[in-house]
């Protein structure tokens, strides 16, 4: 016949519950703060910190200064991003020595169509101002330096272009739209 084994059962230690809690609330908030700091290095805020961390990454590689000019020229930064674009063709053409700068060249376009956009918008925006001084009233040129200037970041000029085609033709569709595209209330 076989013994039935007891468990040997010892009382537990009293101890103070508000120490435990203690510990326990320290432990925590340590390891909320070390998963918050592993996050914010591991998680770019926006497209832009993303593309300076490639940048920092692979400072010898064309695309990734390409893709920064994008970027600032997306944000309203255009001689950075000039200063950028020039530094990726420089690079490339260091690269063309190898025969590698070809692999490069449609990232270069695109970039160069990219910085070079707000160039053609200043000079569009100029021939605009010149029509506006012969027929100040016409709420088209209007609509239009007020679509160009909303796309070169000068918000304030683009709402009073808009405001002022909105109160020269305010039943128009296309007046109403762009009013809305530069936040001007009707």
């Amino acid at each position: 016949m076989k013994k039935k084994r007891r468990l040997l059962l010892l009382p537990a230690p009293k101890t103070d519950s508000s120490k435990n809690i203690l510990i326990w609330l320290a432990t925590s908030f340590l390891a909320i703060a070390a998963f918050g700091l592993i996050l914010q290095n591991s998680w770019p805020a926006s497209p832009l910190d993303q593309v300076l961390r490639t940048t920092q990454r692979w400072p010898q590689f064309p695309p990734s200064h390409y893709l920064l000019a994008q970027v600032l020229t997306a944000h309203g930064q255009g001689e950075l991003a000039h200063k950028e674009l020039v530094l990726g063709e420089r690079q490339q053409r260091f690269l063309q020595l190898f025969f590698l700068g070809r692999f490069f060249q449609l990232h270069q376009k695109a970039a160069k169509e990219q910085v070079n956009q707000k160039a053609s918008l200043e000079a569009e925006l100029v021939k605009l101002n010149q029509q506006l001084k012969i027929s100040p009233f016409s709420w088209q040129l209007l609509l239009k330096k007020a679509v160009i200037e909303y796309r070169l970041y000068q918000d304030g000029s683009a709402r009073q272009a808009a405001d002022l085609a909105l109160w020269l033709n305010p039943e128009n569709s296309q007046v109403q739209e762009v009013n809305k595209l530069v936040g001007v209330e009707n």
